[in-house]
């Protein structure tokens, strides 16, 4: 990161940024490993006089301000999914509720240790529901979670263990449970993470049991005369062209049939169930990305375009 700054800024720019270490390497950090992040927070905080002389206005408060502003920016990506992918928008709600509790339990976890064993890390016991799993790619997506690795603890189960953005870890001050963030403690518990020193929580701890069907519901379609969004689940009516929308228990009931009911064979059918987690027709307008389907031996990416759009035709 310093390399790519001093090819893209005049050396006595960039030797004003060395000059405060400990606040550059924390924008390093939060940056977590995507240089247009980095350029823009320092971008921020550069300032261009009459003369185009360029200065670095490198304090705390502005480092802190940035950093916040590089992971509003990183979480508004992942919000802007209930837009992009309208029919999830219940799984990405229930997935900031996810994201917020996963936060709290590490911030908790760090309180008292020193600054080798402060964790950026949590570990969700196998199995992990097809539900939070897409909430999870969802995450992933937008580049706030990041898989870590596998940890196998024999007799008490296997974790799959899961990295928050940098940039969340300083902006929700998870290390070390202080009031304020002292950047030089940061940058070097960053630097010493531990291997095998994290949080190991089961799913049910993460996202709370009750009302789990409507947290991870498909949200109703769009009117199918107009294409109009709906203004409520419980509207009956389209507002803009007074058509009668889909019933919530009618399209709850179509989702959740056998996927053998679509125009497959019956072999196919069994070949995706053995091979895959899809079972029903929800299964599959899950699988935005076709992840599960292209498991599947012979279901390529055409064929897997085609099983997708006979889902959506069935609910149509």
């Amino acid at each position: 990161m310093h390399s790519l700054l001093k090819s893209r800024f005049e050396s006595k720019v960039f030797e004003s940024l060395i000059n405060e270490k400990n606040l550059l390497n924390l924008m390093c950090f939060a940056a977590y490993g995507i240089p247009r992040a980095l350029l823009n927070m320092i971008s921020s905080i550069c300032i261009e006089d009459e003369d185009g002389e360029v200065s670095v206005n490198l304090t705390a408060k502005n480092t802190l301000k940035e950093i916040k502003n590089s992971h509003d920016s990183t979480y508004n990506i992942y919000d802007s999914l209930k837009i992009k992918l309208p029919m999830y928008r219940n799984f990405i709600d229930t997935g900031s509720n996810f994201y917020e509790q996963t936060l709290k339990i590490i911030k908790e976890f760090n309180k008292g240790s020193d600054v080798g064993k402060q964790s950026s890390i949590i570990a969700i016991k196998r199995p992990v529901s097809a539900e939070l799993e897409k909430v999870i790619g969802f995450f992933q997506y937008a580049g706030l979670l990041s898989p870590n690795s596998i940890s196998n603890r024999g007799g008490k189960g296997v974790y799959e263990l899961y990295e928050i953005h940098y940039a969340a870890i300083i902006d929700r001050n998870i290390f070390f449970s202080s009031k304020a963030i002292n950047s030089e403690k940061y940058v070097e518990a960053f630097s010493n993470r531990p291997n095998h020193h994290y949080p190991r929580h089961l799913e049910a701890s993460l996202v709370p049991e009750d009302n789990l069907d409507q947290a991870f519901s498909l949200a109703l379609p769009s009117c199918e005369v107009c294409k109009s969004p709906r203004v409520s689940d419980k509207a009956k009516f389209c507002m803009e062209c007074g058509a009668k929308l889909q019933d919530a228990s009618i399209f709850e009931d179509i989702v959740s049939q056998d996927i053998e009911l679509l125009p497959i064979t019956t072999a196919r059918a069994d070949s995706i169930k053995q091979s895959s987690k899809i079972r029903k027709i929800k299964d599959i307008l899950m699988d935005y990305d076709n992840k599960e389907l292209r498991k599947v031996n012979m279901i390529g990416p055409a064929w897997a375009k085609k099983i997708k759009s006979y889902a959506e035709e069935f609910i149509a």
